[in-house]
C-alpha cells in the first residue's frame, strides 16, 4: 500500500465525514498517516495498531471502508503508474497472507512480514527493506483482537532475510526473491500471556544483525518490546514538539486545508522531523514516561518558524518522492488531469471488485486465446488452468494486458 499522499488523504477524510465518523477520530487517523510518512522519510521505526473484529481487520479512521484489504485494493487504482500498481498488488497479497494468521494463531503470538525493495527499479521507490511485526493481543471485548504493530526499516540482503524467515520457521518454503519473501510471512505462537513470542522473534533478527557492522540501527529487545506495546505514547514522549506539530497539521488537513494553506506548517514538520528523528538514539531506553503537560502548539511553531524558510530534504517513500508541498508527495502529482494518470496506470479505471493481477503476463494475441474469458463486467481475463498444490485445477483469474508471466496462485506459466 502506498504511503501518505495529500490528495488521496483528503479524499479519505471526506469519505469518513460522509460516513458520520467523529472528527477527533479522523484527526487521529491523519496523525497516524503523517507519523508513518515521517518514519519512512527518516528510516525509523513506526508503531501502529490494528483491530480484528469478526472477519475484518481495521485501522483507526479507516473503519468506514471495512476490512483494510479494501483500502489496499484501492491503492492499486490510485497508484501513479502501472509499475507502482504492480508492486502495491504484490505487497497487498503478502499482507493478506499475514492477515490469515491474525485469526488462526493463539493470543500473544507474533507474525512478521518482510518487504524487500522491487527487483525492477521504480523511480523514487526506496531501496531499503521493511519488516512488519504484528503482535496479537486480546481486544476490547470478547471475539475481538488488537494487533500491536511495528514497522522496521532495514538493509538486510535478500539471502539474510531468507535466513531470518527460516530461523523463525524452519518449514517455510522461501527463496531469495522479491515475491517469494513478500509472500512468506512467518509466526511464533504465543504461549501464555506476555510478549515472549515478539522478544524471541526480535532476538532472532538480532542474531543475524550482529554478525558484522551495519549502516542501520537495531534497537535492544527491551526497547523494541516497549515500542510495539506502548508505541504511540513512547514515540510521543521522545518527540514532544514534533508530536504537537503533527497534531496541528492533522487538524488543518482534516479541516480541508490546501497545499498552499499549510505549506509553512508542512515544511516545519518535515524539517523538524529530520532534525529529531534522523539523529535520535534508538539504543537509549527512557526510564519512565513523561507526565508533564504537552508543549503549547503556538509556542512550538513560533520557536521553529525559521524551518519554514529552509529547503525540505527530498526522500524516497513507497509512493514516490516526498518533499515540499510545492512538488506534492509523489513523482507524478503535478499531473492534475486524471486522464493522464489513467494512461500511465491502466488499472485506475478497473472496477474495484475486479481481480487485479499486475505481475507480468504478456497479452500478445490475447483476443485469439481460447482461454480468454469475459465473465461478468470484469476486465478481460482468462482462468489459469494449471494445477493446484495437491492436484486440483487452478482457476485463478488473470487480467490480460499486464505482462504477467506466471499465475500468482499456482505458478503456472502464461498461455497467451
Amino acid at each position: 500500500m502506498s504511503a501518505f499522499r495529500l490528495e488521496v488523504e483528503r479524499d479519505r477524510v471526506n469519505e469518513a465525514f460522509r460516513a458520520g465518523m467523529n472528527q477527533a477520530l479522523i484527526e487521529q487517523s491523519v496523525d497516524d498517516q503523517l507519523r508513518s510518512l515521517l518514519a519512512e522519510r527518516t528510516q525509523t521505526v513506526h508503531p501502529f495498531t490494528l483491530a480484528v473484529d469478526g472477519a475484518d481487520v481495521t485501522a483507526r479512521g479507516f473503519e468506514h471502508r471495512g476490512d483494510l484489504g479494501n483500502t489496499y485494493a484501492r491503492s492499486i487504482k490510485e497508484a501513479a503508474d502501472v509499475q507502482r500498481a504492480g508492486r502495491f498488488e504484490l505487497e497487498n497479497r503478502g499482507y493478506e497472507k499475514a492477515k490469515e494468521k491474525f485469526f488462526d494463531l493463539p493470543l500473544y503470538s507474533t507474525v512478521v512480514l518482510m518487504s524487500p525493495p522491487p527487483e525492477v527499479v521504480i523511480e523514487g521507490y526506496p531501496g531499503y527493506n521493511l519488516m512488519y511485526f504484528y503482535h496479537i493481543l486480546p481486544g476490547e471485548t470478547d471475539g475481538k483482537r488488537t494487533i500491536k504493530s511495528l514497522s522496521f526499516i532495514n538493509k538486510f540482503e535478500k539471502q539474510e532475510q531468507v535466513e531470518i524467515l527460516r530461523r523463525i520457521d524452519p518449514e517455510v518454503e522461501v527463496e531469495a526473491t522479491e515475491s517469494s519473501i513478500l509472500l512468506s510471512p512467518v509466526a511464533i505462537s504465543g504461549k501464555g500471556k506476555g510478549a515472549e513470542s515478539f522478544r524471541k522473534m526480535w532476538e532472532t533478527v538480532g542474531e543475524v544483525y550482529n554478525r558484522h557492522e551495519r549502516d542501520f540501527v537495531f534497537m535492544p529487545t527491551s526497547l523494541a518490546e516497549r515500542f510495539i506495546i506502548e508505541g504511540d505514547e513512547l514515540w510521543g514522549d521522545r518527540n514532544r514538539d514534533l508530536a504537537v506539530v503533527i497534531e496541528e497539521v492533522s487538524k488543518l488537513i482534516t479541516a480541508g486545508a490546501t497545499p498552499e494553506d499549510i505549506k509553512d506548517e508542512w515544511r516545519i514538520m518535515l524539517n523538524l522531523a529530520d532534525r529529531g528523528l534522523l539523529h535520535q538514539d534508538f539504543t537509549d531506553e527512557p526510564v519512565m514516561r513523561i507526565s508533564s503537560p504537552a508543549p503549547i502548539a503556538a509556542t512550538v511553531f513560533e520557536q521553529n518558524r525559521h524551518l519554514a524558510k529552509e529547503k525540505v530534504r527530498e526522500a524516497a517513500t513507497s509512493c514516490g518522492k516526498s518533499s515540499d508541498l510545492a512538488t506534492l508527495l509523489n513523482p507524478l502529482a503535478a499531473i492534475q488531469d486524471n486522464r493522464v494518470r489513467d494512461q500511465l496506470n491502466p488499472l485506475a479505471n478497473l472496477d474495484s471488485s475486479s481481480p487485479v493481477q499486475t505481475k507480468t503476463f504478456t497479452a500478445e494475441n490475447a483476443k485469439d486465446d481460447p482461454n480468454l474469458c469475459k465473465c461478468g463486467d470484469k476486465a478481460a481475463h482468462f482462468h489459469c488452468g494449471g494445477k493446484k498444490e495437491g492436484g486440483g485445477k487452478c482457476t485463478k483469474e488473470i487480467t490480460v494486458g499486464l505482462g504477467i508471466k506466471e499465475c500468482p496462485s499456482c505458478g503456472n506459466g502464461a498461455k497467451c
